[in-house]
């Protein structure tokens, strides 16, 4: 499964919080827990994206990968462009 642009940019801010001193490593379980905690603004704002599309992406890409896959691993998985 590709990742869309949406999806990339989302999980490169939640990569960007973990190296801050937040949740790590940076999981799909913790990129839908932030997704749940942030304004639907916001999400828009660092995404391009609604919340809807993106809990819908995440809840795919959990079930493909499970929901303690990291990140930055699928970020560089050669499979998932």
């Amino acid at each position: 499964m590709q990742l869309s642009i949406f999806a990339r940019r989302f999980f490169e801010v939640e990569v960007r919080n973990e190296s801050d001193g937040g949740v790590s490593p940076a999981t799909l379980a913790s990129a839908l827990d932030s997704l749940e905690q942030t304004p639907d603004v916001v999400v828009h704002d660092w995404s391009g994206a609604t919340p809807d599309v993106l809990r819908a992406e995440l809840a795919s890409l959990i079930g493909a990968h499970g929901s303690e896959c990291s990140l930055a691993d699928l970020m560089d998985d050669s499979r998932v462009t």
